[in-house]
């Protein structure tokens, strides 16, 4: 605070302070409002309400503007209604930030992340005690309440309409104290919406159709995603809508066509998609995290998530799956990622996770994990593709789907109960299109043994159902394994934001895995120009720099690979030492020259259009496909544009 008052008195004469020092307070409160990025936000939070610890008339006169701010940012970086939350900003477990075989240069960056303010001070705790310093240089709290934030409420009392109890709440609930029975409900819950209310949609007149509405669906949005918190919504609807709730003008007044204007949070035409898939994580896969199976590794009674759950009974496989959703991808991943230069997630989900069908016995709590991730992907400044990974009935008999066997997805009335997934999905996220940029309708679906027309019909009814939600969202469907050129080309005329997902994998047939380095690097760069000649946003949505097929179950449980012939009706090409099972620093150094040629010109060639989502961020034991150790251990290129062997792709 001392440079800052410095500064502002250094740039002008003594008569003249009391104009400068408003001036750059009027223009620092004007930027935070342009703030998205999490972390800027609470930097900005952090210094503003440093300056309260001065004492000077000049900072407690922006008092009404300072209560805005905190509201908004622990709003935002607390996920708890009951303000017992914690910053998720505050890394506590450093050990956390530490990767594999870590770099110096690493090792000096999150060195410097657990010292800065951001990461090192929790928010609430900081603005108790510059409050607290601030009213005991006022001269008490009853002091502090006449002469300031008497104030605020008159020059604020027809803006937000909020009364002197309410005022003395929030500064009780800055305070922690214990009074805040506004109405029975968290006071944190309402005077937070409305200070944003008024801070983000004033002086836009609340006639005006489309910024009303979509108040209403932020507010909607956060209500039914905190099922606990749904007494409240009466109240919130009325303080941030001016209007009762009624439950339909979720589900069906806000499909007015001339809401959502505003574009999609990424630019798809004009920046380049670079991404990571958190795999294993709300859909098990038994070779990411072969611990979870390895009790059935004789058996093999357990394959999927399907047979996990059924075997393990609803509530032992609840407490096993919750300690995995809680501790297998972390803030710390999120912030790992954004640090690498990604700007992408992908979050594979299953349907069972947003709209369970009765008989099954998969267990639900993803969502509850899912909603950090988003705070977390918004404080890392990444985007988020939600893919629904898996449908009722299986789309293509993978383990990955949840459930290994036969395709029977399109039987009965598994289609209306996949479109219900998304629309919950949807429904639940809409208010978060800041991060959540795209949806994906489903993940591989099988086309060869699936109806083709009857897969586009989905699609366009799936498109209709996300974008009735929020045209807000983009749309990703995958190739289903057609061509994604000569296909899909003629697909989704007049769709806007459609995104069309294709995986590239060269490792799958006894021919892919046969081919040599060289080969695999030409396939890969062959791609380039086809995927520049389609008529839509194309990511390729699942790659990986894995020439063989060695990872330890990566086939399915208790299978071998193709790669060293032990897979049925395979030959042999080479040996999976070290590829099996370890890590990159484990590898050949041919291994790892190979990977990362291969990587490099996949790269080049997927950024030939719309972009790419590696698969995938972790496992406990895949080499070939593990980005994290793949970063650390230098075969994936840091920064991403750097290139050991540039031009392969000419």
């Amino acid at each position: 605070p001392n440079i800052f008052v410095d500064a502002a008195q250094a740039g002008s004469a003594g008569e003249e302070f009391g104009f400068t020092i408003q001036w750059l307070l009027s223009e620092w409160f004007r930027h935070f409002d342009n703030i998205s990025q999490a972390e800027k936000k609470k930097l900005n939070c952090l210094g503003l309400t440093a300056l309260m610890q001065t004492g000077q008339p000049w900072i407690l006169e922006h008092l009404q503007e300072l209560m805005g701010v905190w509201t908004e940012t622990v709003l935002e970086l607390y996920d708890d209604d009951d303000d017992k939350g914690d910053d998720y900003l505050v890394y506590k477990d450093h050990d956390a930030l530490k990767v594999k075989d870590e770099s110096a240069e690493h090792e000096g960056r999150r060195k410097l992340l657990v010292v800065d303010p951001v990461h090192r001070l929790d928010l609430k705790t900081f603005i108790r005690e510059h409050l607290e310093r601030a009213i005991a240089m006022s001269g008490g709290n009853e002091s502090f309440q006449a002469e300031w934030v008497i104030n605020v409420d008159r020059e604020n009392r027809g803006g937000t309409g909020m009364t002197e109890k309410e005022w003395e709440d929030l500064i009780a609930l800055a305070l922690h104290s214990d009074n805040q029975d506004f109405c029975e409900w968290p006071v944190s819950f309402l005077i937070s919406f409305k200070v944003y209310h008024n801070r983000l949609y004033q002086p836009i007149p609340r006639s005006n159709p489309i910024v009303h509405n979509d108040r209403l669906k932020r507010c909607l949005s956060i209500c039914y995603r905190h099922p606990s918190t749904s007494r409240h919504c009466q109240g919130c609807a009325h303080i941030v809508c001016s209007q009762p709730l009624h439950r339909e003008n979720y589900t069906t007044n806000t499909r007015d066509s001339q809401l959502d204007k505003r574009a999609v949070a990424f630019d798809y035409n004009g920046d380049k998609v670079r991404g990571v898939n958190l795999g294993g994580w709300f859909v098990l896969e038994p070779w990411i995290t072969p611990s979870i199976f390895d009790e059935w590794s004789t058996s093999r009674t357990v394959v999927d998530e399907y047979t996990y759950t059924k075997t393990l009974g609803k509530s032992e496989a609840l407490s096993r799956l919750s300690n995995h959703w809680n501790t297998w991808i972390t803030q710390g991943d999120f912030n790992a990622i954004a640090q690498a230069g990604l700007n992408h997630v992908r979050i594979p989900i299953g349907y069972w996770a947003v709209a369970p069908v009765d008989g099954d016995p998969y267990v639900q709590g993803q969502l509850d994990v899912l909603d950090k991730a988003i705070g977390w992907a918004r404080g890392a400044g990444l985007k988020v593709m939600l893919d629904l990974h898996g449908a009722p009935g299986s789309q293509n008999g993978f383990d990955n789907s949840g459930k290994y066997g036969s395709v029977d997805w399109q039987q009965g009335d598994t289609v209306s109960q996949t479109l219900t997934a998304l629309q919950n999905l949807a429904n639940r996220y809409q208010g978060d299109t800041d991060v959540v940029t795209a949806i994906q309708l489903l993940n591989e679906p099988l086309g060869p043994a699936l109806n083709l027309d009857g897969v586009q019909d989905f699609y366009n009814r799936g498109y209709q159902t996300i974008r009735s939600a929020s045209s807000n969202f983009a749309v990703a469907i995958h190739d289903a394994f057609q061509d994604f050129s000569s296909y899909w080309n003629a697909f989704g005329s007049g769709l806007s934001d459609l995104m069309l997902d294709t995986h590239q994998y060269q490792i799958f047939s006894p021919e892919q895995v046969g081919r040599s380095p060289s080969e695999h690097v030409a396939s890969a760069c062959a791609l380039g120009p086809k995927l520049a000649g389609t008529n839509k946003w194309i990511v390729v949505g699942e790659w990986t720099g894995a020439q063989t097929d060695c990872a330890k179950w990566l086939n399915g449980l208790g299978k071998g690979a193709r790669y060293d012939g032990s897979f049925p009706d395979s030959s042999y090409t080479g040996s999976c030492d070290g590829k099996y099972t370890g890590t990159v620093a484990d590898l050949s150094a041919d291994d790892k020259k190979n990977i990362r040629s291969y990587i490099e010109a996949q790269l080049d060639a997927y950024e030939q259009h719309t972009g790419w989502i590696f698969w995938t961020w972790k496992t406990e034991s895949a080499p070939e496909w593990d980005m994290q150790d793949l970063i650390a251990g230098g075969l994936f290129p840091q920064p991403l544009d750097s290139r050991q062997l540039p031009g392969q792709c000419g």
